[in-house]
């Protein structure tokens, strides 16, 4: 199989002081059963020799689908709900394709694209998507809400986002380890997404709400976004 055809992931996960054990096991019990899925090619895990509370995970999947079977299984509830809050920090160095390890042709050549006229997707929240440019550490695009409707509330699996709002008036709302808070959103304002974070936004005038988002790394493809619930009745459809 071509490594086109494959999907690899590689991030390192440090453990609060006290939750070493609790990661290790985990890992390891991840490792052995994700081994038995069709579709998983690769799951190793490596210590830090630098720091023991650390380590370095590689995955890698026949595609998109199979990667999407294994963020479906129950293991990977548990990193989300019980593991994730355990770690002092997480970082993923590599997301997507082996192969452009090698090639990174769009991370050493400059680019230049104006805003699309027209939305190239629909967002999982229900926002209208226009898709700008990236490197390999991240991607940015153009999200707009209609005016006076209210997305659907999301998580993200592996991504974060940084946002900057450039037209419209509107709300955001974000929740993240219990604790949540509604902002008012309008240009100028800028605001982070952390890995894990719940939020929903809604615009309040007849103009649509409008921001830049920068996506990191960047957006993996169907199965990143969960539906999950907001502070809010979503009218999008």
């Amino acid at each position: 199989m071509s490594a086109k055809s494959t999907r690899a992931i590689l991030f390192r996960a440090v453990a609060r002081p006290g939750c070493r054990g609790d990661l290790a096991d985990f890992l390891r019990r991840n490792s052995h059963e994700s081994s038995k899925e069709a579709g998983t090619l690769r799951f190793d895990v490596v210590e830090d020799p630098e720091n023991n509370h650390a380590f370095w995970v590689y995955e890698l999947y026949h595609g998109d689908a199979a990667a999407a079977v294994h963020r479906e299984a129950k293991a990977f509830q548990e990193w989300n709900e019980r593991i994730m809050p355990q770690l002092a920090a997480f970082s993923i160095l590599f997301q997507g394709a082996p192969e452009a390890v090698l090639i990174r042709e769009s991370d050493t050549r400059f680019q230049t694209k104006p805003l699309p006229p027209k939305p190239d997707a629909i967002a999982p929240d229900g926002s209208e998507v226009r898709i700008l440019l990236g490197l390999g550490a991240g991607g940015m695009a153009h999200f707009e809400l209609a005016p006076k409707q209210i997305s659907r509330a999301v998580a993200h699996r592996t991504v974060e986002e940084i946002w900057f709002f450039v037209s419209g008036r509107g709300q955001m709302w974000r929740k993240q380890d219990g604790q949540s808070t509604i902002v008012d959103v309008f240009p100028g304002v800028c605001l982070t997404i952390p890995l894990g974070t719940h939020f929903q936004f809604r615009s309040i005038t007849d103009e649509p709400l409008s921001a830049v988002g920068v996506t990191m790394p960047p957006w993996p493809g169907e199965g990143e976004a969960i539906i999950v619930e907001g502070e809010w009745t979503p009218t999008v459809r």
